[in-house]
């Protein structure tokens, strides 16, 4: 086996493949023991989870883990972005009453979504209605630790539920960006 040592490859700079370095059809590049940098805005690793729409009830007015709501990612950098990402069908059983989530790094119980709340719903609408509701969110990782990132509720009035169907399965995404 040969083996090239090089600081920089550079592609012809005239010509129809001007400015490209080619690795011709049938060829692999494995870079599998070592590492490639990603440029900015890239993403840099995918992290799922699929969980069934089925987990709690609740009429806690404070933020509690909705079971098995979760996705565990290790950042690469501590300064990528991360975005979370999932949707659900869940419902309240109080007019008026509506819910309001939040993520959590539930290795650290430390709340890692970077407002009070990152979205709500229900709000105003029919007792015991059932509603799709997407959760999103972005922000930095803020470590390289290992992070367990969890969904967590409240509930303004009456109770909220996601006890929708055992059969109706979701995922839950984490993708982290290069900033």
């Amino acid at each position: 086996m040969s083996i090239l040592h090089v600081e920089n490859l550079k592609g012809l700079t005239t010509g129809s493949n001007a400015n490209k370095v080619i690795v011709p059809s049938g060829q692999t590049l494995d870079a599998s023991d070592g590492t490639i940098v990603p440029s900015a805005g890239q993403i840099v690793q995918t992290q799922t989870r699929v969980v069934a729409n089925s987990s709690l009830t609740t009429s806690s007015s404070s933020l509690v883990a909705v079971t098995n709501w979760y996705v565990d990612i290790t950042p690469t950098k501590s300064t990528n972005l991360l975005v979370w990402k999932t949707s659900m069908i869940c419902g309240t059983t109080t007019v008026g009453g509506y819910m309001r989530f939040a993520i959590y790094n539930a290795n650290t119980s430390s709340q890692w979504s970077s407002n009070a709340y990152i979205g709500a719903n229900g709000y105003n609408s029919v007792a015991s209605q059932w509603m799709e509701t997407p959760v999103l969110h972005a922000n930095t990782a803020g470590t390289t630790s290992a992070m367990r990132l969890q969904l967590y509720v409240l509930i303004t009035g009456g109770s909220w539920d996601n006890q929708w169907s055992t059969s109706d399965s979701r995922l839950i995404e984490v993708m982290e960006i290069e900033q």
